[in-house]
């Protein structure tokens, strides 16, 4: 069954298509820490997005299906796409369109989307239109646009402002997910592949800018993302994008301290914990150099208590503590035995959000192990991954998925 708010689907085991053919190709092209980022974000699984990092380092061998495959993964399609439900009303399975599409190379799914229109004379993508949800319509076509080893970074922006839609908080931590770690060159690729083909359309910042479902919070926060705390006009050869009319340089993850401070700025005066976690807490010498700077600053800190940490619980101030000072929530808070530090995070699932979205997999094993502290109960055998990231899901009811796409993990 698909997630419907988080596109992901569940993987469930299926039949291997026939005639799956190994065609060792020797890939030379190295991915930048950048581009891994950028995988990161994309809406394919866990599993896949490893899968491709390991045929674009050479690891794997590249995967082409037959065309008798090709076929039937192209009946599998239109099947989950022409599935009823239980009264006889259209109930498609994304899940399983995820499930095929999703692994796919670029090439197969360009051969699947021609041998669906020979086979059912209908294109895909009407049919993916007429068939679904605007947002599981996006997150399919985000799939079958992707290019192989690295994300489709304009599908994943207009999905972020579809979600917007039905779930704002979503939907912004998506569209900054997408934007926050691509270099100034990717940025105005992606400006250019906004405008499509001919070069007329709009922008993605200009499209942002323009969006009424987008707050003021977050327009102020992707723009001082993208062109910095002073933005200025680009020169002839550097990379920028458009807006209002005007080509401006872009900063992107080269983005300096002042710029770190500013959006720090935004989300300190939006009120958003996550935000400023978002803006301070990766391990670049910017938002390390802008921490400690605004730690410096008395002004800057009795905001930041005033707006975060009065007239809240012990353990909402020292998550909000551990943010202002290490950048993100430690889970020493948590995992010290105190009953009343972990049902606080409890009865406050943001702050939870918090903390888990941050988390290695070390620290929410032991946050796991703190749950069974915390009962005086004897302690299980450590948890292998599956099993805690169950028990995390049902604490955070499924939020923390957005969450784990959209934050780096430390």
């Amino acid at each position: 069954m698909a997630n419907n708010d988080t596109c992901e689907a569940a993987v469930e085991p299926r039949r291997a298509a026939p005639e799956r053919v190994s065609a060792p190709e020797k890939i030379s092209t190295s991915i930048t820490p950048a581009e891994h980022q950028e995988q990161a974000a994309s809406a394919v699984t866990a599993r896949t997005v490893a899968t491709e990092q390991m045929v674009t380092l050479g690891t794997l061998p590249n995967l082409t299906l037959s065309a008798d495959a090709v076929s039937t993964e192209s009946s599998a399609v239109h099947k989950a796409l022409t599935q009823t439900g239980l009264f006889g009303g259209s109930n498609p399975d994304v899940a399983a369109l995820s499930r095929i599409l999703g692994p796919m190379s670029a090439a197969d799914r360009r051969n699947l989307e021609s041998d669906y229109k020979q086979q059912f004379g209908h294109e895909l993508r009407a049919d993916l239109k007429e068939k679904l949800s605007p947002k599981d319509y996006l997150a399919q076509v985000a799939t079958l646009d992707r290019v192989d080893g690295r994300s489709n970074l304009a599908g994943m922006v207009n999905l972020s402002l579809e979600t917007l839609k039905t779930d704002p908080e979503a939907g912004h931590r998506l569209l900054r997910s997408t934007l926050e770690t691509l270099n100034a060159p990717a940025l105005a690729q992606l400006d250019k592949q906004f405008k499509g083909p001919d070069g007329n359309g709009k922008g993605f910042l200009q499209t942002i800018m323009e969006n009424p479902d987008v707050s003021q919070a977050n327009k102020d926060m992707v723009r001082t993302m993208v062109l910095g705390a002073q933005p200025r006009e680009a020169g002839p050869s550097e990379p920028g994008v458009e807006l209002n009319g005007k080509k401006y340089a872009t900063v992107g993850s080269e983005r300096t301290s002042s710029d770190v401070v500013a959006m720090a700025n935004i989300a300190l005066k939006a009120g958003d914990l996550r935000m400023f976690t978002e803006a301070v807490g990766d391990e670049s010498p910017a938002a390390r150099a802008a921490l400690k700077q605004l730690q410096a600053d008395p002004k800057f800190t009795a905001a930041y208590q005033d707006t975060f940490e009065k007239g809240k619980s012990a353990t909402e101030r020292q998550v909000a503590e551990d943010i202002r000072i290490e950048g993100r929530v430690s889970l020493a808070t948590v995992i010290q035995g105190n009953n009343n530090v972990w049902l606080g995070l409890l009865d406050n699932p943001g702050n939870t959000d918090f903390a888990l979205s941050n988390a290695t997999a070390r620290e929410r094993n032991d946050y796991t192990l703190s749950i069974w502290r915390a009962d005086q109960q004897p302690p299980p055998p450590p948890a292998p991954p599956a099993p805690a990231g169950a028990v995390l899901g049902m604490i955070m009811g499924g939020a923390g998925l957005v969450g784990s796409m959209m934050r780096k993990s430390f």
